[in-house]
């Protein structure tokens, strides 16, 4: 899984890029 800077931040429901996951 390659991360973005952006995943860095803490993981919020919120995200586009961690509601993917």
């Amino acid at each position: 899984m390659n991360f973005s800077s952006e995943d860095s931040k803490p993981k919020r429901k919120d995200s586009p890029r961690v509601n993917s996951f």
